[in-house]
């Protein structure tokens, strides 16, 4: 089956980034979560593991591990696209980073190889987010509102780059490791909650003549 795809470019406004957001709140919110998760992993993943226990090396090769996961991690989130839709992909990826975020909460006897297992799956599932949120993005938007929304979703992932390091670091210095990791399997948890709740996506049914 093929969808079509209109080759038009058309201006948007400035003034329609807000509208965007607030029109699919919940797309945006997974696409924060996992732009925040994905920068704290590039700044901070190699300290947050030294809390944990592992040494300089080990720490280093698992924040190395986690965006191995992410790239590949993308034909598989592809596929889901396609095969379960947009809004199980979403949530199956909130699920499955809700699941491996859970054992690191407590995980301080834990090996290096179960860590990289977990930081593997968790670098791709955690993406997916992003991925399955821009997928949700392109089905909702069209024509200059679609435009704006890009331009939201390059706000809403540079402000996510930025907050989420910083807050990160507050929690190390509060909370540790383990109050970290525990943080971020709360807001899986509400994001994977709320989703299931009220997420309504936008799976567009395209008309039969267009489809060949």
């Amino acid at each position: 089956m093929e969808r079509p795809v209109s080759r038009l470019v058309v201006p948007g406004s400035a003034r329609h980034i807000l509208p965007a957001i607030a029109a699919f709140p919940l797309a945006f919110g997974f696409l924060f979560i996992a732009s925040m998760v994905d920068a704290v992993a590039i700044s901070l993943m190699p300290v947050i593991m030294l809390d944990r226990g592992f040494d300089v090396s080990q720490a280093v090769l698992l924040a190395t591990v986690f965006h191995i996961g992410l790239v590949i991690g993308q034909p598989l989130i592809g596929l889901a696209l396609d095969r379960a839709g947009r809004r199980r992909t979403v949530l199956g990826c909130c699920g499955l980073s809700l699941a491996c975020t859970l054992p690191l909460i407590s995980g301080s006897g834990m090996g290096f190889w179960p860590v990289a297992g977990l930081m593997l799956v968790w670098g791709g599932a955690n993406y997916g987010l992003y991925t399955a949120a821009l997928a949700l993005i392109g089905d909702r938007f069209q024509a200059g509102m679609l435009t704006a929304a890009i331009a939201a979703l390059a706000a809403v992932y540079a402000l996510a780059a930025i907050i989420g390091p910083a807050v990160a670091g507050g929690m190390m210095d509060a909370l540790g490791a383990k109050g970290l990791f525990g943080t971020v399997a709360v807001v899986y948890l509400a994001a994977l909650c709320g989703g299931g709740w009220l997420f309504r996506p936008v799976e567009p049914e395209w008309p039969k003549h267009q489809i060949r």
